[in-house]
């Protein structure tokens, strides 16, 4: 893989002398390692309204100067124009599509706890090999994302071409310059190719002598283009967000084995639906077995990604979320050993805060796996008898 990374010498020089009203953040990413990132809040931010966020991949080695020269050419823009700007750094050298990209998720919900995400779904821009990262995530997490812009970036992988139907819903725009290498010019236009084949809402541009560094798309020019791609259908509202809250808490609690914490957010009458048939727990009963394990500092780590909440209607057929007592939701989830699984269930409202009534861990099965996976059951299942 090509990074390019002298090409981008000037640019981290700019990023490096520009002016940010920004904070440099640290997320715990487990083993005691830190992920470094940068997050940059619009001119007037406000956390109670919706707003707009894109994710930015920096180029090259994704480090502090590449991403300084990512950031370069978006902040100003950003702050003027109302979108949050959030943007990591590799840890340890690892690239966002060779491993960390594992970390995103994590740096997603800690993002949607500071931000009332607009439509609860993130853009991406990703430059070089930030733009190789950007169609990693976005094929491996469809439902994050609502654009991705490439400049340049294609598959890092040969078997993505299978699964490229996966970014259908995701507006994808790419750029690379003409007078770059084959090998980017040639690997942009193959994804074009998948793209359009697999129905893809996708476009490239190819900038005329340009080179790998596109040198004449400006901040204005991209945010441009974000702003076709905003969506305020399915925005979070306020309400909305105190749920969201409520199972970010959950999950916090349990992976750092708070607890107190934990089941302090539980409705009195609350049930726990593990992923074992003989798993339906009362609060009481969940906190008898989680007990031994809090004790000793161990938990459980799910990270939430493409969480869904709706609402029953309220007194008198009110139908506004403020007006209601009970809440639905569904996630997808991802766990380290069991990797992605679905948390679903209910929240109503207990002393006026929302608290968990019911909630349902399941693993999913693919389709195509689910008669072998369902006989294997039954097989152990028949041994045990």
């Amino acid at each position: 893989m090509l990074t390019f990374f002298a090409t981008f010498t000037t640019l981290a020089a700019i990023g490096a002398a520009s002016s940010f009203d920004r904070t440099e953040e640290m997320l715990d990413i487990g083993g005691g390692k830190q992920m470094p990132y940068t997050l940059v809040l619009p001119d007037g931010f406000k956390r109670a309204e919706p707003t707009p966020v894109v994710l930015v991949l920096p180029p090259g080695p994704q480090n502090t100067a590449m991403a300084n020269a990512a950031l370069a050419l978006l902040d100003a823009e950003s702050r003027a124009r109302g979108w949050v700007v959030v943007c990591p750094e590799s840890p340890d050298g690892t690239l966002f599509f060779k491993g960390a990209q594992q970390h995103i998720p994590a740096l997603l919900a800690e993002v949607r706890r500071r931000v009332l995400v607009e439509g609860d779904r993130f853009h991406i821009v990703g430059m070089s090999n930030g733009g190789v990262s950007g169609f990693r995530l976005a094929i491996d997490n469809p439902g994050t994302y609502l654009s991705l812009i490439t400049m340049p970036g294609y598959p890092p992988e040969t078997k993505d071409a299978e699964r490229f139907g996966k970014l259908k819903g995701i507006a994808v725009r790419m750029f690379v310059g003409s007078d770059d290498s084959v090998a980017w010019t040639e690997a942009a236009k193959r994804a074009l190719a998948l793209g359009k084949k697999a129905g893809v809402d996708i476009e490239l541009d190819v900038r005329a002598t340009q080179p790998h560094v596109i040198g004449d798309i400006s901040g204005k020019m991209l945010f441009d283009i974000l702003e076709k791609f905003r969506t305020k259908e399915g925005t979070m509202t306020p309400e909305s967000a105190s749920v969201s809250s409520v199972l970010d808490e959950l999950h916090e609690a349990a992976s750092k084995a708070q607890e107190d914490s934990y089941f302090s957010l539980f409705a009195p009458d609350a049930v726990f639906l593990g992923t074992d048939a003989g798993e339906r727990w009362t609060v009481e009963q969940f906190r008898a077995y989680a007990h031994p394990l809090f004790s000793k500092g161990r938990g459980w780590t799910y990270v939430s990604r493409d969480r869904r909440i709706s609402f029953i209607p309220g007194p008198a057929g009110a139908s506004a979320p403020a007006a209601s007592a009970v809440a639905f939701f569904d996630e997808l989830l991802e766990n380290e050993k069991y990797g992605t699984c679905r948390g679903s269930g209910v929240l109503r409202k207990v002393d006026g805060k929302w608290r968990v009534a019911q909630y349902n861990l399941s693993f999913l099965v693919p389709n195509d796996l689910a008669e072998r996976v369902t006989r294997l059951i039954k097989t152990e299942t028949g041994k045990k008898k």
